[in-house]
């Protein structure tokens, strides 16, 4: 349930935005209305309930942030990835990568190789979005934007580059990338890899 709610926290601000505003507008409206004899407006009902649509989204706010959810734990995976690319750590890259990822033996090597030779020196990604995880929660489809830094990119536009990649959760019940695909950010052209 807490895990359903944290995966879907955009939707819940958002109702809970709109019950706010027509709570909101209800009350001006009542307040600012046409008074009924000598008694004020009853605005308690409207007061009430912005009370507790404050208390929800304080409640929608924590679960969010004490769940730790499939899409953070990839989310993690990605950035770690990132980050041993900046540290030249291929072991760290590699601690997020499934063993059945296809010919992984040859991509790391492609990986030490590039890394050793300077061509990419760090890799920036951004606009993380796990799109689909399957129902048996053991596989998802991941979108993210990214650029590659290091002596290959002298220009630019080279780096940028969009993603698609398939995590998947190991037995240890990680989530580690199985494959990926990269295009041109620019001319969405496929790149293709050296090692599959």
């Amino acid at each position: 349930m807490f895990t359903w709610v944290a995966e879907n926290v955009t939707g819940f601000y958002w109702l809970l935005a709109m019950a706010a505003l027509a709570l909101a507008a209800g009350w001006y409206l009542v307040r600012n209305g046409p008074s009924r004899g000598n008694r004020p407006p009853n605005t308690t009902p409207y007061l009430v309930g912005m009370v507790v649509v404050g208390a929800l989204v304080v409640a929608v706010w924590t679960i969010n942030h004490l769940t730790d959810t499939d899409s953070k734990q990839i989310t993690r995976a990605l950035e770690a990835m990132a980050a041993g690319v900046s540290a030249r750590n291929v072991d760290q890259i590699f601690a997020h990568i499934s063993d059945s990822f296809a010919r992984r033996a040859e991509f790391r090597r492609f990986v030490d190789d590039t890394l050793r030779q300077g061509a990419v020196s760090a890799i920036r990604i951004w606009d993380i979005d796990v799109k689909e995880i399957s129902p048996d929660r053991n596989s998802a489809t991941v979108f993210f934007r990214g650029k590659a830094e290091g002596s290959t990119f002298q220009q630019q536009e080279l780096g940028l580059f969009n993603c698609t990649a398939v995590f998947t959760r190991d037995d240890d019940g990680h989530w580690r990338m199985r494959s990926f695909k990269v295009s041109n950010a620019i001319s969405t052209e496929p790149i293709p890899l050296p090692f599959g």
